[in-house]
C-alpha cells in the first residue's frame, strides 16, 4: 500500500505557488480585493495566480514579477514560489546577467584623441582664414553704387514723360532764346567815297593867271563848289526777341549712376531717369524746382551758376528737396 501512494506522489503533477498564497493571504485576514489594490492589479490576475491558471496569465516573466510582489504581501519567499511557478511550467529561470567588462576611458594622451584635437584645430585656423581673406578681398574692391527703388509716388509719374528721355535732352540742348543778330557794318555808298577823297589839282587857266596878277580880282568872287558829301545810310539795329524772363539756368552733372527727378513750377520734368556715370545737361524750367536724388553723393547741382551744397537734404543716399523762388509777376 505504502508503495502505491509513493507512485501515486510522483505520478501527481507539482503543486504550484497558487494554494501557498492563499494559505498565506488568509492567514492574515486579507481579501482578494485588497491584494489587487495595494499590487494595482486586476482582481483576476489575483484569482489567476491563487488557482493556478496560468493560460489566464501573460508571458512568465511577468508572472514571476507578480508572484515576488505577492510574496511581499503576505511575507513569503520570493525564490520558492518562483521555483513552484517554473516547475510548473517547465522552464527554467533566466541567466543572470554577465559583469559587463569595463571599459577603458580614453585620455588626454591616446593617439586619437590627439589626433582629433589637430584635426579641430586645423579647420579653426581654416575658418578663420576664410573669413579673414573674404573680408580683406571686399575691403580692397571698390564701393558700389547702389540705386534705391524708385518711391510709389515717382511711380505714379505718367510713363509718356519718362518714356521721352532723348526729347527732354534735345530741348535741353537748344539754346532758350536764339541771339540777336549782329548788324554788319554799314558800307559807305560811292558818293561818300567820292567826296571823301580830296578832289584833284587842275592847272591854272589862263583867265584865271591872269586874274591872279591883277589886284582887283580876289577870291571871294570865284568861290570854288565843294560837294557835301551825303551822310552814311545806317540801318537801324533790329530789337533783340523778347526773353521768358520766368525760366531759370540749371546744370547738373554725375559722377556716377543714380536715379533723378527733376521737376519745375509747371510740373514738366526736365530729367526723370536713371542717369549714368559721366552725364552732365544743361536744363532751363521755371522755379521753384522740386529735385529727388537716388544717390546724391555723386551728383553735382547748379542754379544760376551756382553750385548748391546737397548735403544738408540727403539723407543715408537719397536727397529730396526743393530750391528756386518763384519769379515775381
Amino acid at each position: 500500500m505504502s508503495e502505491q501512494e509513493t507512485a501515486e506522489e510522483k505520478e501527481a503533477p507539482p503543486r504550484g505557488p497558487g494554494p501557498l498564497l492563499q494559505k498565506a493571504r488568509d492567514a492574515r485576514g486579507l481579501s482578494r480585493e485588497q491584494i489587487a489594490e495595494r499590487l494595482h492589479l486586476e482582481l483576476r490576475v489575483i484569482v489567476a495566480l491563487e488557482e493556478d491558471d496560468f493560460e489566464a496569465l501573460p508571458e512568465p516573466p511577468f508572472v514571476r514579477g507578480y508572484l515576488r510582489a505577492y510574496a511581499n504581501q503576505v511575507e513569503l519567499s520570493g525564490d520558492q514560489l518562483v521555483a513552484a511557478f517554473n516547475a510548473c511550467v517547465g522552464e527554467q529561470p533566466a541567466e543572470g546577467l554577465r559583469p559587463v567588462a569595463k571599459v577603458r576611458q580614453a585620455s588626454s594622451g591616446d593617439r586619437v584623441v590627439r589626433l582629433a584635437t589637430w584635426l579641430i584645430g586645423l579647420s579653426l585656423l581654416l575658418l578663420v582664414a576664410i573669413w579673414w581673406w573674404d573680408g580683406h578681398m571686399r575691403e580692397s574692391l571698390p564701393p558700389r553704387a547702389e540705386v534705391p527703388p524708385p518711391s510709389a509716388q515717382e511711380e505714379a509719374v505718367p510713363p509718356v514723360e519718362a518714356a521721352a528721355p532723348e526729347a527732354v535732352e534735345e530741348r535741353v540742348k537748344q539754346p532758350s532764346a536764339p541771339l540777336p543778330p549782329q548788324s554788319p557794318p554799314p558800307e559807305e555808298s560811292p558818293a561818300a567815297e567820292e567826296a571823301a577823297e580830296p578832289p584833284p589839282t587842275l592847272p591854272p587857266t589862263a583867265a584865271e593867271a591872269a586874274g591872279e596878277d591883277s589886284p582887283s580880282s580876289s577870291p571871294e568872287e570865284h568861290p570854288v563848289a565843294v560837294a557835301e558829301p551825303p551822310a552814311p545810310s545806317v540801318e537801324e539795329d533790329a530789337p533783340a526777341p523778347a526773353v521768358d524772363a520766368s525760366q531759370a539756368a540749371l546744370r547738373i552733372r554725375f559722377a556716377g549712376d543714380s536715379w533723378v527727378s527733376l521737376k519745375d513750377a509747371t510740373g514738366k520734368a526736365l530729367l526723370l531717369r536713371v542717369a549714368r556715370a559721366g552725364e552732365e545737361h544743361q536744363l532751363q524750367g521755371v522755379p521753384p524746382f522740386k529735385v529727388v536724388l537716388g544717390n546724391a553723393p555723386v551728383v553735382e547741382l547748379w542754379y544760376q551758376g551756382e553750385r548748391l551744397d546737397l548735403a544738408p537734404y540727403t539723407r543715408g543716399k537719397v536727397a529730396r528737396f526743393q530750391f528756386g523762388e518763384a519769379p515775381s509777376p
